[in-house]
Parts: C-alpha cells; sequence; structure tokens
C-alpha cells in the first residue's frame, strides 16, 4: 500500500472535515421533519367531471345520423384555507421586595493620640559592692 502524496493527504482531510461538519445539520434536519405538525392543510384538488354531448348532425340525404359522442372533462377547484397559529400568553403574579428602615447605630468617636513626654534621664543601671 503506498502512502498517498501530502495533497492528496490535505484533500482527504478538507473532504472528510466538511462531512463531519455536516452531519449536526443532517442531524436537526431529522429531528426537525419528526417534530413537524402532520398534514393538517387542505391541498386544492381538481374533481374532474365528465359529460357526454352528442353533436347535433343535421340531416341530409347520404348521412344515416350516426351519433357521435365527446366526452368533455371540467376541473372544479376546491378552496383553500390556511391554518393559523394564535399565540397565547399566560401572565404570573411576581411580587417586588419593597425596601425596610434598618437601625444603624451612630458613628463612634474614636480617641485621638496624644503625645507622651518622655523622661529626661533614662534610669541608669548602677552597680554597688
Amino acid at each position: 500500500m503506498q502512502i498517498p502524496a501530502p495533497r492528496f493527504r490535505t484533500l482527504h482531510f478538507v473532504l472528510l472535515a466538511i462531512i463531519v461538519a455536516s452531519l449536526p445539520c443532517y442531524c436537526a434536519g431529522l429531528i426537525a421533519i419528526r417534530r413537524a405538525p402532520g398534514d393538517a392543510t387542505a391541498t386544492p384538488t381538481a374533481a374532474p367531471t365528465a359529460s357526454e354531448t352528442a353533436p347535433v348532425v343535421p340531416p341530409s340525404a347520404t348521412s344515416v345520423g350516426e351519433a357521435t359522442r365527446t366526452p368533455t372533462i371540467t376541473a372544479t377547484l376546491m378552496a383553500f384555507t390556511p391554518s393559523t397559529v394564535t399565540p397565547t400568553s399566560t401572565s404570573t403574579a411576581t411580587s417586588t421586595p419593597t425596601p425596610t428602615a434598618t437601625d444603624t447605630p451612630p458613628p463612634t468617636l474614636t480617641p485621638t493620640p496624644t503625645d507622651t513626654p518622655l523622661p529626661a534621664d533614662p534610669p541608669t543601671a548602677s552597680t554597688t559592692g
């Protein structure tokens, strides 16, 4: 078995990608056909009516009085009434929350830092002894 040339491999890959990408469209089409409503609409059809008329042949001395039957067909179209779908809506009651008052404590005062004086002479350690 030979290995295909790179351009043929690319072509095969592109064609395979197109086939795989189109599969969801086919599935969606099948689902749409299955969910479609039945034959609810009437289609106009022709109802043939046949009638025979015999032409009147004036009497002549040479004719024997032969009658010829000629069939005629009259087409009658039936009225087409398309079905209509009327959308309906159902309203539901919803409630809107109302704001309620909350008691918030008043702000408290924070103490401000004060300068504390440092001792002038730090104590020294004395050695006795």
